[in-house]
C-alpha cells in the first residue's frame, strides 16, 4: 500500500525560513549541515584548482624532455637544434693513431696464421689491430653516408638495389658488434688475432664491393634483370656473413671457455 503525501516528513522543514528564535530544531540543523556543505565544497575546489596547477607544471617539464628527445624546436617545428653542436663533436672525434710503420703493411693472413702462438709474440701486434678496426669502423660510416647520397626515385629500381646494399652493410657492421662482445673476455692473444682478423678482412672486401657497385651504380639504370641478378649475389653474401659470423662467434666463446676449435 502506497503510504499517503501526508503521511511524509517534508525534505525541507516548512518554519526554514522564519527568523531563528521562532525555528524548530530540525531547521536550525538543516542550515548547519548546508553551511558546512559549502565549506567542503571550497576546500574541494581549491585543492582542485591546485591540482591542476601542478599538474600543469609538471606536464610542462615533461612537454619540455619529449621536444628535445624528438628533436623539436620551442614552436614544434622539427629539425636539427644542436647541429652546431654535432658537426663540432664530428670534427673533434677522436683522430686514429699512426701505426707502427713495420706492421701498417702487414697482409691479414699475417695475423690469421697467428692461431697457435704464444701471448708473448702476438701481444705487441694487438694494437695494430685495434688500429685497423678504428679505420675499418670510419670506412664503414663513410659508406653509409655514400649509400644515403645517391637519393634515388621512390619505387625506382635504383631504390631497391640501394635498399640492398644498406643490407649488406648492416650485416658487415655486425662484425665490430662481435669485436666489442668479446673484447674484455680472457682469451688467448693469437685466438684473438686470429678471429679479429679474419672478421676485419671479411669487413673491408664487402666494403670493397659496394663501393665498386656505387661507382658504377648508372649503369644497370632500369635493367630489371641485371638488378634481379645483382640482388640474387648480394643475398648470397649476406648469407655467407651469417655462417661465418655464426663460426666465429662461436670459436671466441670456445676460447673463452678453454674449448679447442
Amino acid at each position: 500500500m502506497i503510504p499517503s503525501d501526508r503521511n511524509l516528513t517534508p525534505l525541507v522543514p516548512e518554519d526554514r525560513f522564519l527568523p531563528k528564535d521562532q525555528r524548530s530544531t530540525s531547521s536550525l540543523q538543516t542550515d548547519f549541515i548546508d553551511t558546512r556543505m559549502d565549506a567542503i565544497e571550497g576546500e574541494v575546489t581549491a585543492v582542485e584548482e591546485r591540482d591542476i596547477v601542478t599538474d600543469v607544471s609538471v606536464s610542462s617539464e615533461c612537454l619540455a624532455e619529449v621536444m628535445k628527445d624528438l628533436n623539436l624546436d620551442s614552436v614544434g617545428n622539427c629539425g636539427p637544434v644542436d647541429n652546431e653542436a654535432d658537426k663540432k663533436k664530428e670534427e673533434e672525434e677522436e683522430p686514429i693513431p699512426e701505426g707502427d710503420p713495420g706492421m701498417v703493411d702487414l697482409e691479414w693472413d699475417f695475423f690469421i696464421k697467428m692461431k697457435d702462438q704464444p701471448n708473448t709474440v702476438v701481444a705487441s701486434y694487438l694494437p695494430e689491430l685495434r688500429r685497423r678496426y678504428k679505420v675499418t669502423e670510419r670506412r664503414s660510416k663513410a659508406t653509409e653516408k655514400l649509400l644515403i647520397d645517391l637519393h634515388p626515385a621512390n619505387r625506382s629500381n635504383a631504390e631497391d638495389r640501394q635498399e640492398i646494399l644498406g643490407e649488406l652493410l648492416d650485416k658487415i657492421e655486425q662484425a665490430l658488434d662481435i669485436i666489442d662482445e668479446h673484447e674484455n673476455r680472457t682469451i688467448p692473444f693469437g685466438h684473438r688475432a686470429h678471429l679479429e682478423a679474419r672478421l676485419l678482412q671479411s669487413m673491408n672486401t664487402m666494403l670493397d664491393g659496394i663501393h665498386r657497385i656505387v661507382a658504377k651504380f648508372d649503369v644497370i639504370g632500369e635493367d630489371r634483370d641485371a638488378a634481379n641478378n645483382e640482388r640474387e649475389g648480394l643475398r648470397y653474401e649476406i648469407r655467407f656473413l651469417d655462417m661465418m659470423y655464426t663460426e666465429i662467434h662461436e670459436c671466441f666463446l670456445k676460447s673463452f671457455l678453454e674449448m679447442e676449435w
